[in-house]
């Protein structure tokens, strides 16, 4: 079985400085929470996947510099059968493959901002973070049918 990548897209962005919460001791870092959640949409016939991963820099902070929230989104598609599964290849690759489009757009974002310092999220382990979040995610995401619009058509041939 053949994974393909159709695409990475951002579905949401949401920025928001705060100044009266920068500290005068900026230039030490930032005080950063990061939350992420996943939701999988599969294809009837469980051979197209839409991946959606949240993205919050504020979670968790008690007065953030910022309100930074977004959300990716993956479109995958299998061609042939086999190992793995599009669903298990949902629960960390998908994901995975989404950690560097964030890393880049936080950085970029953080770095157009004149009055604080880039931020630069180090690598992440996404299967620990997951992992240590919301075990009950999947049951809720699973079965729900309610595939989000795909952002593009996306010629598969």
């Amino acid at each position: 079985m053949h994974i393909i990548v159709d695409g990475i897209f951002l579905r949401k962005l949401d920025f928001e400085l705060l100044p009266e919460n920068i500290p005068e001791n900026i230039d030490d870092g930032l005080s950063y929470g990061l939350e992420v959640k996943c939701h999988s949409y599969f294809s009837p016939e469980k051979d197209k996947l839409v991946q959606m991963v949240e993205f919050d820099l504020a979670h968790g902070v008690e007065k953030p510099p910022f309100k930074f929230q977004f959300t990716l989104q993956g479109q995958y598609h299998t061609e042939g059968e086999g190992t793995p599964s599009l669903e298990e290849f949902s629960k960390i690759n998908a994901p995975a493959y989404m950690v560097p489009y964030a890393r880049e757009l936080i950085a970029s974002m953080t770095s157009r901002i004149s009055i604080i310092p880039t931020l630069v999220i180090p690598p992440i382990n996404i299967f620990e973070l997951l992992k240590d979040q919301d075990k009950n995610q999947d049951a809720e995401d699973e079965g729900t049918g309610d595939s989000p619009p795909l952002v593009s058509n996306i010629d598969e041939g």
